[in-house]
């Protein structure tokens, strides 16, 4: 049982910790939307946006790496030239409400998922090395295990909730397509992919760890009805 239990929680931790590092790959790359304008492919991130310079031709690193910030873009958006602001695309660079919340989320979601992971390891050196006194070894080892399983579900949330928020927004007309005549699409990209691959991470955790805090609780109340069962007998 314990040997099931401590695979479980470090199997859980995995999938956790491979959750945050491609959620913190998410939060950094340009790549949430992409559209292919007449010689340049655009890229939309959360906070930072990129453009591929002549496409259709060989390019070095520092001809797609035109990158600029959306803070930036909204702090200097009076000293841009009208004409350039009347441009269809210009406005897919602004820092909108919508990115700060899906940041927000994600970030919170990567506090939860840190905060699980040495939950995790903590209720592995119970489980090891036995930090609670014997009587109440089974007692303590479930109050952490349901620990861990918590904040694994509260990742889960805050990390699907940061692709719906976003999908929700990205969906609108006028954040998905450029152009009032002939309009542009704007595709998902890979961050946006790779966020939800981190959802699927954190859910492979969450469900190893509802596993192990149900062995855990059933263990308990097993020994528990047991222990009554021979206090009666006794008597």
């Amino acid at each position: 049982m314990e040997v099931h239990r401590t695979a479980l929680i470090t199997l859980s931790i995995a999938f956790e910790f491979a959750g945050i590092c491609l959620t913190i790959y998410a939060i950094l790359s340009s790549s949430w939307q992409i559209v292919d304008l007449d010689n340049s492919m655009h890229e939309h991130g959360l906070w930072l946006d990129c453009i591929l310079q002549n496409k259709n031709r060989n390019f070095t690193f520092s001809e797609f790496t035109r990158c600029y910030y959306k803070f930036d873009f909204d702090r200097n958006y009076g000293n841009f030239d009208p004409e350039y602001l009347a441009s269809a695309e210009v406005g897919r660079h602004r820092f909108f409400g919508w990115h700060k919340a899906v940041i927000i989320i994600l970030c919170i979601s990567l506090c939860t998922g840190i905060f699980s992971i040495l939950n995790g390891v903590l209720n592995l050196v119970v489980l090891c090395i036995g930090l609670c006194l014997p009587r109440l070894s089974e007692l303590c080892s479930l109050a952490f295990t349901l620990m861990f399983a918590v904040t694994v579900l509260l990742t889960t949330i805050f990390s699907c909730a940061s692709e719906i928020v976003f999908y929700w927004f990205a969906s609108k007309p006028q954040n998905k397509f450029i152009g009032n005549i002939d309009k542009i699409e704007q595709k998902f990209g890979f961050a946006f992919y790779l966020q939800l691959l981190a959802s699927l991470m954190n859910l492979l955790a969450l469900i190893l760890s509802l596993v192990a805090a149900g062995r855990v609780y059933y263990q308990w109340k097993h020994r528990r009805r047991s222990s009554a069962q021979r206090i009666y007998l006794r008597y």
